[in-house]
């Protein structure tokens, strides 16, 4: 008898990931990481390419559609520098992004996979998640490793796919045995 198959997670991820490098031969990607752990069980993903900053536009009013509502986790993976991600070699600020936003994050996840982005004050970050509705918005406040940031993603994704509550996957992060790791990212998820 063959096992029923796993219902994927709770939340799926909607990925919009910038260049890593200017040569085009380049692999890197985040991609591997939401295949595995969708063939895995653990979530469902939709992943998009983001090259331009009409792009990044375009693709977060498809986030906001009601077609995607089970994507509530916003997965952002670009270069990045304190309240900024870089798009086409520029930095695009939180007050920009709030701006193609809106409110289509409301009661969602914002992560940021980039570096330092989240190295700014408690107020403008507070500003940011207000504006969205985000429930939580998370990412580093350090220039972070490709690869171990990718290792921590695979567990964050997994358990934003496995708890019911946001705040409980990333409490298991902080408490568990990648609490480390997350404090040598700077990682943070701060929430209303």
């Amino acid at each position: 008898m063959v096992p029923k198959a796993r219902k994927l997670g709770r939340r799926g991820i909607f990925c919009l990931e910038g260049e890593w490098d200017r040569d085009l031969r380049s692999k890197r990607s985040v991609l591997p990481i939401l295949v595995m752990l969708e063939a895995h069980g653990s979530t469902s993903h939709i992943h998009r390419d983001i090259g331009t900053r009409a792009e990044l536009a375009l693709y977060l009013e498809k986030f906001g559609q009601q077609r995607y509502k089970h994507y509530e986790v916003l997965f952002l993976a670009f270069h990045g520098s304190r309240g900024h991600i870089v798009v086409e070699g520029k930095d695009v600020s939180l007050e920009e992004l709030a701006g193609m936003i809106g409110k289509s994050a409301r009661g969602k996840v914002i992560y940021f996979g980039s570096c330092a982005t989240l190295n700014i004050s408690p107020d403008r970050l507070a500003k940011f998640r207000r504006q969205t509705g985000a429930k939580f918005v998370a990412g580093y406040t350090r220039n972070v490793d490709m690869i171990t940031t990718c290792a921590f993603e695979v567990a964050l994704l997994d358990a934003l796919g496995f708890y019911a509550r946001p705040g409980d996957a990333f409490n298991y992060l902080r408490t568990k045995a990648l609490s480390s790791t997350a404090k040598e990212l700077g990682f943070q998820a701060v929430s209303r």
